[in-house]
């Protein structure tokens, strides 16, 4: 016998013990089980909600026929089979945890078990809420009327409707709880009456929101002249810039970053040092921004070429600048780019278009892997 098996032997016993006639053959199917839980477990909750309204259900009223039962038997009726449902509701999660170690070994037994306990908990409160919503349209709303005399200073005028919510009594008189989009209401009302001297971190303006990182705690940055290494401080700058650029809006991203430079002053951090982190930001930044540039590779033409030539700005630097490629004869390509008069006439075109998005000179070296036809008229670098 397994040690899970006494206490649910015991409940089956109990059951059997007071129940007469035919034991009710349960159903196999573990979802047949859950629906019966369910169905019990509401069967409870509904009663126990008409033993607290004091309502008497439509199944309890057909126990007594045609006649009216007092509030005191009509109560100890309900709570007899509240138990009886509650009763039920034991006996058939041991059936099921039973049934699950019968199917499963002992390790997977306990897992799906649980899981079956979770499918019926879920169906419990879904069902549970649409028999609530018709158990309370027979509860009998009572209005409450105000009784008892507010008593007004001298000199001090109140509105009827006022007297009137202060005459119910101290249980009505309290501000009800806000909800989320009221308390969003109330807080766009708020920021905008802020001096901007003292503006919080979120700003309203007219037809947006802005936000600034500014961080609530008021604790001072790890002074520069600590004992800690240079690592650790070099580490707090690059923090505090750049969550001023991540966790700000572009409106206020100046302001916070200049906030955040002046925390770093005030700690003593030199200004070499913040120059050097955000110089670093910012080739990160561009690195970035290089890795998704769009590469545009056109076959050349004297005339449309020949313009686009000196329009793009710094094409005929060395580091190539440039976001385009030419695709042409040897004798164009000499024109169009200096760094190819150098090279020879097997120039690679791929390493030429990676240095031009990598912004990386081109190498006499780079021969490889292009070649080029020999015919004038047909003279275009090909992939090899």
């Amino acid at each position: 016998m397994q040690p899970y098996q006494q206490a649910q032997i015991a409940t089956l016993i109990d059951f059997i013990s007071r129940s007469t006639g035919s034991f009710v053959h349960v159903l196999r199917d573990p979802s047949g089980v859950v629906a019966l839980i369910v169905n019990a477990v509401c069967k409870a909750r509904t009663l126990s909600f008409s033993i607290r309204n004091k309502i008497l259900p439509e199944d309890v009223r057909a126990l007594f026929g045609g006649c009216t039962p007092s509030d005191g038997h009509r109560t100890r009726i309900m709570k007899i089979q509240r138990s009886e449902w509650l009763r039920q509701v034991r006996l058939f999660r041991a059936y099921l945890r039973a049934q699950m170690h019968r199917t499963y070994e002992s390790y997977a037994a306990e897992i799906h078990f649980r899981k079956h306990l979770r499918l019926a908990d879920q169906m419990i409160e879904f069902h549970w809420k649409l028999q609530l919503r018709l158990l309370r349209d027979l509860v009998d709303k009572v209005r409450v009327s105000a009784t008892s005399n507010v008593h007004v200073a001298e000199g001090i005028c109140l509105p009827d409707f006022v007297l009137e919510v202060l005459g119910l009594g101290p249980k009505f008189a309290v501000q009800p709880q806000k909800n989320k989009p009221e308390l969003v209401s109330i807080v766009r009302q708020v920021s905008k009456r802020v001096p901007e001297d003292q503006a919080t971190r979120i700003i309203n303006e007219d037809e947006k929101t802005c936000w600034c990182y500014e961080p609530r705690a008021s604790k001072p940055l790890l002074q520069f002249h600590s004992a800690h290494t240079k690592l650790v401080k070099r580490g707090i700058a690059k923090m505090c810039l750049s969550e001023a650029l991540k966790k700000s809006c572009r409106c206020l991203m100046n302001e916070s970053f200049r906030q955040q430079v002046s925390r770093l002053s005030n700690a003593g951090y030199p200004k070499s040092l913040v120059v050097s982190v955000a110089e670093g930001l910012h080739r990160k930044v561009l690195e970035k921004r290089c890795e998704g540039m769009d590469r545009l590779i056109t076959n050349a033409f004297m005339k449309s070429t020949h313009a686009m030539k000196y329009e793009e700005s710094g094409f005929r630097d060395a580091h190539f600048p440039a976001k385009s490629a030419y695709r042409a004869s040897w004798k164009y390509c000499r024109f169009f780019n200096e760094q190819a008069r150098h090279a020879g006439p097997r120039t690679s075109l791929r390493r030429f278009c990676a240095a031009i998005s990598a912004h990386e000179p081109i190498k006499s070296a780079d021969t490889e892997g292009v070649t080029a036809n020999s015919r004038k008229d047909d003279g275009i670098l090909r992939l090899a």
